[in-house]
């Protein structure tokens, strides 16, 4: 295990998003969702490297939802978490007037609660998060996990999730915030460094002249 501050898992997590063939934005929306997993003691980093190893070099474009009738599908294969959580935030509406969003085969669930957490703060309700054995509650900055194991929340796989608004009136925070050093698996972080190193350009002729590295300097 190594112990990685809240910035650098955010700033990493973008990075390899970035890396494995994710936009820009959407890999900032990833980077955002690891650091709040993480800083509520989930495992974001190890359930974000499971979904970029998983989906490497894939269209991202396959994988966001199509939508009809609050029922939500993938064009191809799995859905995303980070494309569906974007996308949910667009329509955030549908669950304020009361329906619910059924996504059907969605990969690694729990990389969608962080997506609630704004619209629980603006709007004070309560969001929940349904699959197999397993319920998420997200509201104002807390989390609460209820099902048989921790083990049903780490799924990277869902053959059908509901989204919801809850008739909890709150969630009780059973994941409290880490404000100091997070512990993350020492494999998970050097799989997505090793995606990260994907978004540096490496250095040319051109730039190594330009002042990258040493180039033709004679430094004898």
């Amino acid at each position: 295990m190594i112990v990685c501050s809240l910035n650098e898992i955010q700033a990493y997590g973008q990075r390899a998003a970035r890396g494995a063939g994710m936009s820009w934005g959407l890999a900032q929306e990833a980077g955002k969702a690891t650091r709040w997993l993480a800083e509520r003691g989930l495992p974001g980093v190890e359930l974000l490297v499971g979904l970029l190893t998983a989906n490497d070099k894939r269209s991202y474009a396959s994988m966001a939802p199509v939508m009809a009738d609050g029922h939500w599908r993938a064009g191809d294969g799995e859905l995303c978490p980070v494309c569906s959580g974007a996308a949910l935030c667009d329509r955030i509406d549908l669950l304020i007037r009361g329906e619910q969003i059924r996504m059907s085969a969605l990969a690694y669930p729990l990389l969608l609660a962080p997506f609630l957490d704004q619209s629980s703060r603006s709007d004070a309700s309560t969001y929940e998060l349904c699959w197999q054995k397993a319920r998420v509650l997200v509201c104002a900055d807390s989390v609460t996990l209820e099902g048989e194991s921790q083990s049903a929340f780490l799924v990277d796989f869902a053959g059908e999730v509901t989204v919801s608004i809850s008739d909890c009136p709150e969630a009780l925070p059973t994941h409290q915030f880490r404000v100091a050093g997070v512990k993350t698996s020492t494999a998970a972080w050097r799989a997505m460094d090793a995606l990260a190193n994907r978004t540096y350009v490496p250095a040319s002729e051109e730039s190594r002249a330009l002042g990258a590295g040493a180039g033709r300097i004679d430094n004898d």
